[in-house]
């Protein structure tokens, strides 16, 4: 499969085709069956960055600052019906659905932060945040979102005095910037309730449940480890997030 001129980046598929963005700033789409390319789009100025299918449509997010929707065609090729400008380049892509069904598409960028649009407005609905470029977002069962960034390659955590981190095995709540509004060592409760160290350096493939309570104006977390989910918060935060999206973060 030859037809990029330089690196390529990302890959997904849909609609029997498989779709490629590379380092020459075009996507190209290629037939599953033949494995030839059958389109090339081009629109954006730099890199190519991450690409998701979803629905009727192909959304593409690059360097150049922007993402882009590309809505298909009777023929099956693909128009590009909108593009979104961001602040900075953008680098990661991935969708999910909230609690009423609607669409939500997280798209995290250079500045560190995960950006949550409501489609097909791109309403922003949240921000996440995060110590190191996101370069990998995924959902699970249940919509559990999964941030991976390049701390992750050596299997460590880090301890930031500047941001008070009580030390470098820790969950924390935090509101509108880095620094902690409730902290708690990392644990998660077993079968029979008792409470666990979670040592976050053994890498271990772990769930992190958010609940909150708008009647007591609650922030409730869990974190499981092969186990069931308890009715015990290894952290609670009392914050009132109902008047605007929340601009917070766990971490």
């Amino acid at each position: 499969m030859k037809g990029h001129t330089s690196a390529v980046i990302c890959l997904t598929i849909g609609r029997n085709r498989l779709y490629s963005g590379s380092v020459d700033n075009t996507i190209r789409a290629w037939d599953l069956d033949t494995l030839q390319c059958v389109h090339t789009l081009s629109g954006h100025n730099d890199a190519v960055t991450s690409l998701i299918c979803w629905d009727q449509y192909l959304l593409s997010c690059s360097l150049d600052k922007t993402i882009k929707a590309w809505a298909f065609t009777e023929e099956g090729n693909l128009d590009m019906i909108y593009t979104h400008n961001e602040e900075h380049g953008a680098i990661a892509l991935c969708g999910m659905l909230d609690a009423e069904a609607k669409p939500i598409l997280l798209c995290s960028c250079s500045d560190n932060t995960v950006y949550l649009y409501e489609l097909p407005t791109f309403i922003e609905r949240g921000r996440i945040f995060s110590k190191s470029e996101v370069r990998t977002i995924q959902t699970g069962p249940g919509e559990i979102v999964e941030l991976r960034d390049p701390s992750f390659c050596d299997g460590g955590t880090v301890q930031d005095f500047k941001f008070e981190d009580i030390h470098n095995n820790h969950a924390a709540i935090d509101s509108d910037s880095l620094k902690s509004n409730a902290y708690a060592p990392a644990e998660y409760y077993s079968h029979d309730s008792s409470r666990q160290d979670l040592n976050l350096k053994d890498r271990y493939a772990i769930q992190v449940f958010i609940d909150y309570d708008d009647v007591q104006n609650l922030l409730n977390v869990n974190i499981l480890l092969n186990s069931k989910l308890s009715r015990l918060p290894i952290m609670s935060f009392h914050i009132d997030i109902s008047p605007a999206p929340w601009t917070g973060a766990l971490r």
